[in-house]
């Protein structure tokens, strides 16, 4: 069987079960009364959730500048606005043909010659953004322990899920990042199959810049917790508009880092149906017990409202040139800089 063959049958199949893991998630939906809380929701709370969203989305571009410039790679703010909203475009609403990511890195490398450190710069952004949730989810446990916020038995779940979570990033990204460890563990035969081996290799020079600048570091963690905590606080206000009973915004702020993050994990094309059923495992009966319906119809308005600002992207897709197949782009992006 050809690559391109098995790579056409793999998106089928996350595509499926894409539409099985959904079909779990609302399965038992109550849908007239799914109808009726939308209908009855207050639009002005719903309408102020959507621009948190928005604005978390561009203080990820600032993010991505920052880091940028922690590359002596200088893109305007503008552009690098642009092809975010591009890279949410190929993340959410057409997932499973080309990652964002790539997409952002193969315009990016157009402004500079230094083609690592700009894969570097994107790679860090997508870590900062899920160790961000980690971090908000974790102290969020310590603050429902210390204050009393719950019960154990409300948010044990959480607390094994965080502890779970990052033992797992800490674990990922010292094995990516640290050769000493790989050595340790005689790791490095993996570590060699791996796609982006090649590229963190040739990234030293990137790597070094980050270490001598921690500055540039710091800010970029600054401002993922400001975008964070607007995204999140735009799901909380999504179920305030709902008046989902028995949600308290510190449920929110601990369980949907998790969803996000456990969602980040490429079992379906842009986690559909994997992320709504977790918004039920966490949010519905069988976690803190809200009301399940409510839930399905929360997780649904989440990624609607990723979705419609994803459209943006459109615009620049049909101005810009047209983007090449994701194995064109990742050869043009064939690393010629020797390892640092």
């Amino acid at each position: 069987m050809k690559p391109s063959h098995r790579k056409t049958l793999l998106v089928v199949a996350k595509f499926i079960l894409a539409a099985a893991l959904l079909y779990w998630a609302l399965r038992g939906t109550d849908w007239a009364k799914m109808l009726l809380a939308l209908k009855t929701a207050s639009w002005l709370t719903l309408c102020m959730a959507a621009m948190f969203t928005l604005v978390g989305t561009l203080i990820c571009a600032v993010r991505l500048r920052i880091l940028l410039q922690s590359q002596e790679i200088d893109v305007g703010l503008w552009e690098i606005t642009r092809l975010t909203f591009l890279g949410q475009f190929y993340n959410n609403v057409i997932p499973g043909s080309v990652g964002g990511d790539l997409v952002k890195a193969f315009y990016l490398a157009k402004h500079t010659s230094h083609k690592a450190r700009v894969l570097l710069a994107v790679f860090v952004d997508r870590v900062l953004g899920l160790a961000a949730l980690a971090i908000m989810a974790a102290a969020l446990v310590l603050i429902s322990l210390w204050a009393g916020l719950g019960s154990w038995e409300n948010i044990r779940s959480g607390v094994i899920s965080v502890v779970i979570m990052v033992a797992a990033i800490l674990v990922t990204g010292t094995f990516i990042l640290s050769s000493r460890f790989r050595r340790l563990f005689h790791l490095q035969k993996i570590y060699g199959r791996l796609s982006f081996a090649h590229h963190f290799q040739a990234a030293g020079e990137g790597t070094r810049l980050l270490r001598q600048h921690p500055g540039y570091l710091l800010q970029a963690v600054g401002v993922t917790l400001v975008s964070q905590t607007f995204w999140i606080g735009s799901i909380w206000l999504t179920g305030r508009a709902l008046s989902i009973e028995g949600l308290s915004w510190y449920h929110y702020f601990l369980y949907v880092p998790l969803v996000y993050v456990i969602g980040a994990v490429p079992v379906t094309p842009g986690g559909l149906g994997f992320i709504e059923k977790l918004y039920v495992l966490f949010l519905g009966p069988s976690g803190v017990g809200a009301d399940k319906t409510l839930v399905g119809l929360l997780a649904l308005l989440a990624r609607g409202v990723q979705l419609f600002w994803a459209l943006p992207g459109i615009i620049v897709s049909v101005q810009g040139a047209k983007v090449p197949r994701p194995d064109a782009m990742e050869a043009e992006l064939a690393l010629d800089e020797s390892p640092a």
